[in-house]
């Protein structure tokens, strides 16, 4: 019998139990996210009821590695669509799907926070923003490169697999004794270990820690040059949901301290460059769109309206905005 996590965790037969949903998922991690977006709503708590369908409709071990994922709150997990929504919410009286109101008026029918990070990441390009985001003017700084929902852990592991995580997992265990973060419960692949080509999610008891950068996902990667040297920053970009903070095992890591290590490890101990040039850590930071008021821009997050956003023309008063 082979000896790795993917195959220890897989059951063909898996069904979803909640509530006779029969959604066929095969392994627990895809389970726990199907779950999580289908029957655990607005960050709702896993019922008793819940937990008894679980270990009643799925295998024993099935079911304790679900039910542990369950409790965990970690990135990327998908979230489902509202299965019921308020009657008579709209605050207009009529019936008016109209799909310019779906972006270019406020109050917009658009929640999705993805959509306004991706015009951000053009306005980046363009070089908007500077004093907002980068600290200074925008003569002072040369945007070489925007890239948009950056996977970049996954991405390099499965162009360079073994190697990439000869690099990922000591930086691991370094990480963790600095955080003074006892490790006994997780054991991290050695050298002559077959998981050690997998990801994290696939190895037999992977850190959270381990697990959360690699499944982390920043909205916008910024690599720009100021003063001869190259910068790489991140930024996480918000709407109406908060940051999140991961939870697992009594331990807990924000969403953007998460993406400082990501940003830690390609910079300082991968040794990111760009074509040879060496690439220097910079910082991660939130960007909170709002509709209405001003801007207000604090150790936290910074505020961008979305009106801004969505301005095309060069002249216009609201675009002026944008450079200042």
């Amino acid at each position: 019998m082979k000896n790795n996590r993917r195959d220890s965790t897989k059951n063909e037969n898996a069904r979803c139990p909640i509530d006779g949903c029969g959604v066929p998922c095969t392994d627990d991690y895809r389970m726990s996210v199907h779950i999580k977006g289908a029957h655990l709503k607005n960050g709702s708590e896993l019922t008793e009821e819940f937990i008894k369908q679980i270990q009643k409709g799925l295998e024993k071990d099935f079911s304790k590695r679900l039910l542990e994922r369950l409790e965990t709150n970690e990135p990327e997990v998908t979230v489902a669509d509202e299965v019921t929504v308020e009657d008579d919410k709209s605050a207009v009286p009529e019936e008016n799907y109209d799909l310019k109101r779906y972006l270019n008026d406020a109050p917009y029918i658009c929640r999705e926070e993805r959509q306004f990070a991706f015009y951000l990441a053009g306005k980046i390009k363009e070089g908007f923003y500077a004093q907002k985001i980068f600290g200074c003017d925008k003569k002072d700084i040369e945007i070489l490169d925007v890239f948009y929902e950056v996977a970049i852990m996954r991405d390099f592991l499965h162009e360079y697999g073994k190697i990439f995580n000869n690099k990922y997992i000591p930086y691991l265990h370094k990480k963790l004794k600095q955080l003074n973060i006892a490790t006994t419960e997780y054991t991290l692949p050695k050298e002559e270990d077959p998981e050690r080509i997998k990801h994290a999610n696939h190895w037999t008891a992977p850190h959270p820690l381990a697990q959360w950068m690699m499944n982390a996902k920043p909205d916008i990667a910024v690599l720009y040059k100021k003063k001869e040297k190259l910068y790489l920053m991140f930024i996480e970009c918000k709407y109406t949901s908060g940051q999140d903070t991961y939870k697992k095992n009594g331990f807990t890591l924000k969403q953007v301290e998460t993406q400082e290590l990501i940003l830690e490890f390609i910079c300082n101990y991968l040794s990111m460059n760009y074509c040879g040039e060496t690439i220097y850590k910079d910082k991660v930071i939130l960007i909170r769109f709002i509709v209405n008021g001003e801007e207000k821009d604090n150790d936290e997050e910074k505020q961008i309206k979305i009106s801004t956003l969505r301005c095309n023309s060069c002249t216009s008063p609201s675009t002026a905005a944008l450079t200042r």
